[in-house]
């Protein structure tokens, strides 16, 4: 039979329980059965030195009677022994015992004074027996103490009876003790398990795409703080889902356009719609222009999901971050020319990071790119560049002067966002530049920033590396 974590929380409780109250019954047997046998021991010895008193004060024969009566009320068997050991009066089926006894080591203790209790085997009755030897004192004309020695017997069976009357008592506590602290157990492993079982049940509810389940444990402490994690996974999980299906819906969409030209001209050309040969040379530009756009598209959703995954690579050497400046400049003179746009430099001359030079030509490449659209016809782009030697790094600006971000610096860095959406995809770009760079930054160990009103009076968009050392 498979055992549940509660049943299984349970046992453990109990065999911890077990553990205590097993050690602790046998320890508290022992002593009760020392303690009683100590205190029967001392009732015997105590009464055999009354009477051996009341035999020294009283005279015989009477003396004799009296303690075989006080001996029959207390139900105590006893033997007197005069100085040369014989009986001189008695109780009980016990007298008998005396020849097997008179030369023991306990007779002879006693008669030279010494009392003791010990457990001896009996004959004339089934079990042990206690035997508590008091000696009688009496008076010598030499000074010394010499008397006889008084006897006292009490089956170890009546002993061992009331003991096991303590001992059921004890039993039953044991087991009361045992049955109480099982159902707290119990108790207690159901309410630890109650947030945990909780929490099981939220997974298996995640893991069916129900992200708004809630956990809820009171309590402040371990369990609440997983039942707020699993809750925190739940809305990161929900929200994870969210962006995977705006992602593969904005992927479909930006795919549909240039695999539609794709479409559309290759079926024109194999057709024979185009006949001329200029159309054809315009036909085969766009398919060109398209089948980049489309690799372009590609190739950045490669560089995301490597991103996503912790596997973009960079291959780090120094480098002078103002030559990656100039040479990304030159690539965008002719387009900014072409539009009428004024594109400054305006750097130190040289500022060395430690980077990718690839990695670092395709993050500027993305916002002059983006700069230039976004700027109109006789505008402005400026490219700059400074060591801030007090922070330790290196800053790199792209201004323009076209409209700003309108509030957006925030979203700008979402992929396939875009601040104007009248804009169309041949001018607006897939909305996957500035997501690259920010990539491509972080993979650096540096950070990206965005912000209206830039010195031209449009946006700001850069990005600042570490200094190298």
């Amino acid at each position: 039979m498979r055992l549940g974590v509660t049943q299984k929380l349970w046992l453990s409780l109990v065999g911890m329980i077990l553990a205590v109250l097993v050690p602790v019954g046998v320890a508290l047997n022992r002593g009760v059965s020392e303690f009683y046998y100590a205190q029967r021991r001392d009732e015997m010895t105590e009464f055999g030195a009354r009477i051996a008193a009341f035999l020294t004060r009283a005279p015989e024969p009477g003396a004799l009677e009296a303690v075989r009566a006080i001996a029959e009320i207390a139900g105590m068997p006893l033997l007197v022994l005069d100085t040369s050991g014989r009986v001189t009066t008695g109780t009980g089926p016990l007298a008998g015992e005396v020849g097997r006894v008179l030369d023991s080591p306990q007779i002879r203790a006693a008669r030279a004074g010494t009392a003791s209790v010990s457990l001896t085997r009996s004959d004339a009755l089934p079990g042990s027996l206690l035997v508590a030897a008091v000696p009688i004192p009496a008076p010598a004309a030499d000074g010394t103490r010499a008397g006889g020695v008084v006897l006292l017997f009490q089956p170890a069976s009546e002993v061992e009876e009331a003991l096991a009357r303590v001992r059921r008592l004890l039993l039953l506590a044991a087991a009361g003790v045992f049955v109480l602290a099982s159902a707290l157990a119990w108790s207690l492993s159901r309410r630890v398990m109650k947030p945990l079982l909780a929490v099981r049940d939220a997974a298996e509810k995640m893991a069916r795409g129900d992200y708004a389940v809630k956990v809820y444990a009171p309590g402040g402490d371990e369990l609440s703080d997983l039942a707020d994690s699993v809750n925190r996974l739940g809305e990161a999980l929900h929200n994870l889902e969210k962006g995977r299906r705006s992602f593969f819906a904005n992927v479909s969409h930006e795919l549909r356009t240039p695999l539609s030209y794709l479409r559309g001209y290759s079926d024109a050309l194999a057709e024979g719609l185009a006949s001329e040969p200029e159309e054809v040379r315009a036909y085969g530009r766009i398919l060109s222009e398209e089948a980049r756009r489309l690799g372009r598209l590609v190739d950045d959703l490669f560089d995301l999901a490597k991103a996503d995954e912790g596997r973009l690579e960079v291959r780090l050497e120094r480098l002078d971050l103002a030559a990656v400046a100039r040479r990304i400049a030159s690539r965008f003179a002719a387009s900014a020319g072409e539009k009428g746009v004024d594109l400054r430099l305006d750097g130190e001359k040289a500022v060395e990071v430690v980077g990718d030079p690839h990695r670092l030509e395709q993050v500027l490449f993305n916002l002059c790119d983006n700069a230039l659209r976004h700027t109109p016809a006789g505008g402005s782009i400026r490219i700059a560049w400074r060591a801030e030697e007090r922070e330790g790094r290196a800053l790199v600006e792209v201004e323009d002067s076209g409209p700003g971000f309108q509030g957006d610096e925030e979203r700008v860095w979402e992929r396939f966002y875009r601040s104007d959406r009248g804009r169309s995809r041949e001018d607006g770009g897939s909305g996957l530049g500035l997501a690259i760079v920010k990539a491509l930054v972080e993979a650096h160990g540096g950070g990206v920033f965005a912000r209206s009103g830039s010195r031209l009076g449009g946006a700001c968009v850069g990005f600042w590396l570490p200094l190298a050392r």
